[in-house]
């Protein structure tokens, strides 16, 4: 009975067929791909049938109208985003300029001589990030070399943190450990310790081993107040340590920015790396990191390594809170949900209330930094770009005054160095 339904619409049908696989494929690159090269090798793929099949060669006119069409908005969306949140310089520069997290980058990162502290920056490496110069120091962080011994009479302050406090999308000059030095100012020396990624299990490592390295008078580990919700995740030293990349940075901005795709990027990227890791694979594989048999109180653990530490060695370790602000600048259905659903910033201050009380339990000096966010402000001043939330140059201005600020309330640094 479908024979002369078949026949009548044989073409068309065969082109439907042909079609369908081909935009899902596509779908699943502008999701999942890392490089435009990634973005275009299965869709172009995809298109081979509609080139050599015989049935389909009436149509190829329209599909060329349809992969010229689509490969128009990706490069056009590529333009008006590099344009609108990095201005003219991010289209003169390429491969200058990456909206994909740090930790993706390829050349810079190389295993730790501490397994236990994971793949920390190369030392020595050079890299484009967003348009800023990164020079990774000998000891493997974007700062000026490090020397484990204090000069006399100097006040070693050590900031450690993930990659709010590496200064993902500003200069060194501009985050706000380096205004932490330039605001206290005489004999006090800052150095960064940030790195992208960084989880609560790996940052309580670090405090451990960096502290007693670099002789600090002062820790200051900061997190983000919606770490107090995060699930307690150990690195594992046995895994295979991160391989070396060669790849180009130049990376699709529409993937990471895209409106519709917002909320659904991440969960088909770990359905397609589930399904690429059956698959025969060439070379060394990222690391993993593995969850814990007991999930719960990964920042109540944390915080108490850090009173542990100040017993220990009789130095403070001070918790700062780092606001975090993109709801009004994000983009997508998560946006949406946020001002409607969450109210804005309600579940935020929420957070820092916990991150308040948890540390207060511990007896742990704590440093809020949410009222000095004016929340009469457009959000976008202190964010790099949409969906990302990292603090631009103002942002860490915002951290130093509270940082700074509770310092000088508490008598840091105090009248002698070892004081």
């Amino acid at each position: 009975m479908f024979a002369p339904v078949w026949h009548a619409y044989r073409e068309n049908l065969i082109f439907a067929a042909a079609l369908i696989p081909y935009l899902a494929v596509s779908g699943l690159c502008v999701v999942a791909s890392d490089t435009w090269g990634e973005l275009l090798t299965l869709p172009g793929l995809g298109a081979l049938p509609f080139l050599f099949a015989p049935a389909l060669a009436r149509f190829r006119g329209l599909f060329v109208s349809l992969v010229v069409g689509g490969v128009g908005v990706l490069v056009g969306g590529e333009l008006l985003f590099r344009a609108s949140y990095f201005g003219s310089d991010a289209l003169l520069r390429v491969t200058s300029y990456s909206p994909m997290p740090v930790t993706a980058l390829p050349r810079l990162w190389s295993p730790s001589a501490d397994p236990d502290l994971g793949p920390i920056l190369r030392p020595g490496a050079t890299a484009m990030v967003n348009g800023e110069t990164w020079e990774i120091n000998d000891t493997g962080f974007r700062d000026r070399p490090f020397e484990p011994a204090k000069e006399p009479g100097r006040y070693r302050i050590l900031v450690l943190g993930d990659s709010f406090v590496l200064g993902v999308g500003v200069a060194l000059e501009d985050r706000f450990s380096s205004r932490l030095e330039e605001q206290i100012g005489g004999r006090v020396e800052v150095y960064n310790l940030g790195l992208a990624g960084l989880g609560l299990e790996r940052l309580g490592r670090q405090m451990e081993v960096a502290g007693p390295r670099y002789d600090a008078d002062l820790i200051l580990v900061a997190v983000r107040a919606s770490e107090l919700h995060s699930k307690e995740r150990v690195w594992d030293p046995r895994a295979p340590q991160p391989r070396v990349g060669t790849r180009s940075s130049t990376f699709s901005f529409v993937r990471r920015y895209s409106f519709v795709l917002n909320i659904q990027r991440d969960p088909v990227r770990i359905g397609l790396n589930r399904v690429v890791s059956y698959l025969p694979t060439f070379g060394d594989q990222p690391a993993e990191v593995a969850p814990s048999e007991d999930e719960v109180g990964a920042f109540e653990r944390l915080i108490e390594r850090c009173a542990a530490y100040t017993r220990r060695h009789g130095r403070p370790v001070v918790v700062a809170a780092l606001r975090k602000m993109e709801f009004r600048t994000d983009v997508g259905l998560r946006a949406t949900l946020a001002r409607r659903v969450l109210r804005g910033d309600l579940v935020r201050e929420s957070d820092h209330i916990g991150v308040e009380r948890v540390t207060a339990a511990f007896g742990v000096p704590y440093i809020d930094t949410y009222d000095y966010f004016d929340p009469d402000s457009r959000r976008g001043d202190y964010i790099i770009y949409p969906g990302d939330g990292h603090p631009n140059a103002r942002g860490h201005d915002q951290y130093a005054k509270a940082i700074v600020s509770w310092l000088r309330d508490q008598g840091y640094p105090p009248a002698s160095p070892g004081g």
